[in-house]
């Protein structure tokens, strides 16, 4: 019961009760010490311990505090010193003899001033009656410096009761905070490298480094190099990390402002500046510090008011947080002025790391909520996409087979329409003609011929294989040098290209009707010995041109627009082409010239 009462107490002292409640409840084989005679290089008083000098009072000296502590016997165990707090460094020495130090190294080199000390004493360092502690410290302008109260007894339950809980929680729990911070700050710079759009991330990242870097310094017990300008490298990073936590909390809630963030970072490296300057005096520092310390309600104020707007719980956990580090500046801003007792720690430092800590894993928290969230959607986006894929498909089948049928619909009324245009008037003709007993043999012969042409000209277009008017050209040319053999005519044709544009069938069967209409004409009319054709395409102008030439009669004087002649030029006005009909010398031309458009296209 007693031990627990003990661990209890010692709970609170961390919390900056008074020594006079440890002198209460300490065992008996436990003293305080709390007077001692303080001697410096200009002066020496007796003084009450916890003592803490003036600002300014010491810089750079050595001090030594001189306390007395009495014993009725010998000890049978080792005596333990337990120091809650010594200055920036520190040596123990009992009767004399050299007990040891906060740190390895000179006095000038040690920062031992965040951390409780506890050193044990061997028996024989120790006599009855009156025996002498001395501390001999180094003090600057950079730390408060003093002594705390000193403890005297058991090693074993100073250690346990005394010691153990205050280096908990003024070293160990900052180690495993700022390993934590390190990594969510890792963390954080991955996430921004992935979501720059966000810059919470980033801040946060920048954020937890700088307070982490601070933290690695004030843990360290040895300056690595000039002392001076090791403490203003410690002062510094912790000062850097106070306006990237404003820059982080501008960003968590959206309002990061590029002016806002210039203006921060300026004076940044202006207060880094001055540190330097002013060898990283406390009075300077506490002023340098005075616009975060205005600064933070104002921003706390409107985190209260984005908060309420947003109603987002990321807002008002870190709302929650910050008005504990604002708490903790104000009391380590006290700190620096001198308003606080010596024994006291600085809060801000833990503050800080809890603030990174608790941040880091709602951010993380966040993210992973809107990770799940949009995996969740992917799902969800997947199961509509293959859905609509089987409707999709099942809509393409059914217009598929619904134009397969249309085209077949479409293909036979091309083909009706095209016998009833064709050959199936001249058959009707035909019919009439020879049933009014008008028609000779020869004549009945030569318009079967023109509608068996007719015909093959049909089948030609309506083939699947008639994939170009090149291939329809040389069947026509196939099937009229059959026909015109053995007869006094010759047939000269010329094919200057090699490719043919990719016309529909209506359009092909359209230039072949002219072709064959002129070519007709040419045989009836013309008397003549020798038939030429040329077809050409300029891909360049597509400009498609036929032209049919004979060396037979010629042109009468005035031309009679009969009934082939109407025929052609109505053909090339519906393919938006133009019919030309010129001497030959001898003989006639017939040119046709069509603009191909994609209109014409298949």
């Amino acid at each position: 019961m007693h031990a627990t009462l003990l661990r209890w107490l010692s709970c609170l002292a961390l919390l900056g009760l008074p020594s006079a409640a440890w002198s209460e409840a300490s065992s008996a084989a436990v003293q305080a010490l709390t007077l001692a005679h303080l001697q410096t290089q200009g002066w020496e008083a007796a003084v009450a311990l916890p003592h803490q000098f003036n600002l300014g009072q010491q810089d750079g000296e050595r001090v030594s505090y001189t306390l007395q502590v009495d014993l009725l016997e010998l000890p049978k165990q080792p005596l333990a010193i337990y120091v809650p707090k010594l200055s920036l460094s520190g040596q123990v020495f009992v009767n004399g003899h050299y007990l040891g130090a906060c740190a390895a190294g000179t006095l000038e080199n040690s920062r031992c001033m965040h951390r409780p000390q506890w050193f044990a004493a061997p028996a024989l360092y120790w006599h009855t009656g009156r025996n002498e502690i001395r501390f001999d410290m180094y003090t600057d302008t950079t730390e408060v410096n003093g002594l705390s109260t000193v403890w005297v007894g058991d090693a074993d339950v100073l250690k346990r009761d005394f010691y153990r809980w205050r280096h908990w929680a003024s070293v160990d729990l900052l180690i495993a905070i700022t390993w934590l911070c390190a990594l969510l700050g890792a963390l954080g710079f991955a996430a921004s490298h992935v979501l720059r759009p966000k810059p919470m991330y980033f801040w946060f990242g920048m954020a937890a480094l700088s307070n982490v870097l601070a933290n690695v310094l004030s843990l360290m017990d040895v300056a690595i190099f000039d002392a001076r300008a090791f403490a203003w490298l410690v002062c510094a990073s912790r000062f850097v990390s106070v306006p990237l936590g404003f820059l982080m909390m501008l960003a968590w809630f959206e309002k990061h402002r590029p002016r806002l963030q210039h203006i921060m970072l300026t004076y940044t490296v202006l207060g880094v500046t001055v540190m330097a300057l002013t060898d990283t005096h406390r009075t300077v520092l506490a002023i340098l510090y005075l616009p975060w310390v205005l600064a933070a309600p104002v921003l706390l104020g409107y985190m209260v008011h984005w908060s309420w707007k947003s109603k987002v719980p990321a807002h008002w956990i870190a709302l929650l947080v910050s008005v504990g580090v604002l708490a903790a500046a104000l009391h380590d801003w006290g700190k620096l002025l001198g308003g606080h007792a010596f024994e006291d720690l600085y809060l801000l430092t833990f503050a800080a790391s809890a603030l990174c800590v608790v941040l880091g894993a709602t951010a993380i928290g966040v993210l992973a909520y809107a990770l799940a969230d949009s995996e969740k959607l992917r799902w969800t986006l997947e199961d509509r996409v293959a859905q609509r894929t089987q409707e999709l498909a099942h809509a393409h089948a059914v217009l598929l087979e619904s134009e397969v049928k249309r085209a077949q619909i479409q293909g036979r009324e091309l083909l009706l329409r095209d016998v009833h245009d064709g050959f199936g008037s001249q058959l009707v003709t035909a019919h009439l003609l020879a049933k009014a007993e008008k028609l000779k043999q020869g004549e009945i012969e030569t318009l079967l011929q023109e509608c068996i042409d007719d015909l093959y000209l049909v089948i030609d277009v309506s083939s699947p294989n008639a994939e170009q008017l090149g291939d329809m050209l040389l069947d026509f040319q196939t099937r009229i040098t059959r026909r015109l053999m053995g007869q006094p005519i010759q047939l000269h044709w010329d094919d200057q290209t090699r490719q043919w544009p990719a016309l529909s069938k209506t359009t092909a069967l359209q230039i072949m009707r002219v072709l064959q209409e002129a070519l007709a004409n040419a045989l009836k009319h013309a008397q003549c010995s020798h038939i030429g054709i040329t077809a050409s395409f300029d891909s360049a102008s597509q400009l498609l041109r036929l032209s049919v030439v004979d060396d037979g009669l010629g042109l009468p004087e005035p031309i009679h627009m009969g009934r082939g002649l109407r025929n052609l030029t109505e053909r090339a006005r519906t393919l938006g082409g133009e019919v030309t009909l010129s001497p030959a010398h001898p003989g006639t031309r017939m040119t046709l010239e069509v603009i191909i458009t994609p209109n014409h296209w298949a």
